[in-house]
């Protein structure tokens, strides 16, 4: 009982107050500040398996009546301050199995935690497939922007978007997302770009995507025991490559080249942004990632671009920095050896790495202020590096025709 109330006056904890107020934020579903009647059945049948008895609520709103006069609106409804003077009562009254009941519905331990296996619940991800949202997962997300975009104009404002995290712990977005992903013409994250920040978490760390998933509510949405229905993983890419045909919905390229080439105008460019743009962003809003959709045969996918640094041709590549299903490497026209500086990391550093890693490649040769222009499917023929053509022309042609003979 020491966890619920204190033991002189019994009131709330912090703790508690704390917990109960987050409860009763993810049941206000429509965000107004008070739980509905169809509301409150729907707490009923996700806390406790069964509906509402009929005089029941009338029951429950006159105790909150007489104890706590401030726990109901004008209009009879119940509001944050009633929520926890109703579960107060419940405690004082020695019915605590009521108030753990639905503590433990939402996640949390005897210390009034969210569990490990709440937040974290085990996924296999096999090696060479990857993780995206499910049909599910994008609407339950959409819900909750449309949840929190109160005055519907389909983008969520600077003080939308904290009231959207609010039954976070932390806000796990910062400055650069607004460079990450589409936003609207007021500059703030619009529905379209919101969708593709969770694509992009997704791909890049599924165990804070679940974390937040359980955060944000989705199990008593849904109705689920974990967040788990809200992911999918997708088919082993070396599958995909054999049989030529995919379902995956989200694909990643990196793009490679030495700094002060174009990379940040080449990403910012997949939001839609010219060089001027992309050379206005300070330090901290230059996000090492990007995300927009592109049209693909008629269908709608993500494309997911990750800007990679190599100062000197003697770094190495990790493996992570060249997993992924198109390396694009970029390079400054104005400068003569820049050319020679990715054809030499294509041939030393990337074609080995995708080779053991069974992966596609497509190179971009991209020069700053001109359009990609894509080659046919490139491996190494085994130039020596000591006759690399200096020729951009020269290297892709020999690149092709190396392909066009296997």
């Amino acid at each position: 009982m020491h966890r619920f109330v204190h033991a002189v006056s019994l009131q709330l904890t912090d703790k508690c107050k704390k917990s109960l107020s987050r409860i009763f934020r993810l049941c206000d579903l429509d965000n107004d500040g008070c739980l509905s009647d169809t509301e409150l059945s729907l707490f009923q049948r996700r806390c406790f398996h069964m509906d509402l008895e009929s005089g029941t609520l009338d029951s429950l709103k006159a105790v909150v009546q007489k104890s706590c006069p401030s726990g109901l609106t004008k209009e009879g409804l119940l509001n944050a301050k009633g929520f926890l003077a109703l579960n107060g009562l419940f405690i004082q009254r020695g019915r605590h199995e009521t108030t753990w009941t639905i503590l433990r519905r939402f996640g949390y331990d005897d210390d009034l935690n969210l569990h490990r296996e709440f937040l974290y619940p085990s996924l296999k991800v096999p090696q060479g497939c990857s993780v995206e949202l499910s049909h599910e997962g994008y609407d339950f997300l959409t819900a909750v922007f449309e949840k929190y975009d109160q005055d519907g104009d389909r983008a969520l404002n600077p003080q939308e978007l904290v009231n959207l995290f609010s039954t976070c712990p932390v806000m796990p977005w910062g400055p650069e997302v607004y460079n990450t992903a589409p936003v609207s013409d007021k500059g703030w994250i619009s529905l379209h770009g919101y969708l593709g920040l969770w694509t992009l978490a997704t791909l890049l760390d599924t165990r804070q995507t679940l974390e937040y998933l359980a955060y944000l509510g989705y199990t008593y949405y849904t109705g689920e025991e974990t967040a788990l229905p809200a992911l999918q993983v997708t088919r082993d890419r070396r599958a995909d490559l054999a049989k030529r045909q995919t379902t995956r919905n989200v694909y990643r390229c990196h793009v490679i080249g030495p700094r002060d080439a174009g990379k940040t105008t080449f990403c910012q460019g997949l939001l839609g942004r010219g060089r001027r743009e992309a050379g206005a962003l300070r330090p901290g809003e230059v996000p090492r990632n990007t995300v927009n959709t592109v049209t693909v045969y008629g269908q709608e996918k993500y494309l997911v671009l990750e800007d990679i640094d190599v100062r000197h041709l003697n770094d190495a590549l990790m493996p992570a920095e060249v997993l992924c299903d198109v390396c694009c490497l970029v390079y400054d026209v104005a400068n003569p050896r820049s050319f020679e500086f990715v054809a030499r990391i294509y041939l030393v550093r990337i074609f080995f790495c995708f080779k053991l890693q069974c992966h596609s490649f497509m190179g971009y040769f991209f020069r700053r202020n001109t359009t990609p222009t894509p080659r046919s499917p490139s491996w190494c023929a085994g130039t020596s590096l000591s006759s690399l053509p200096s020729d951009r022309i020269t290297f892709c042609n020999q690149r092709h025709s190396a392909a066009s003979t296997r």
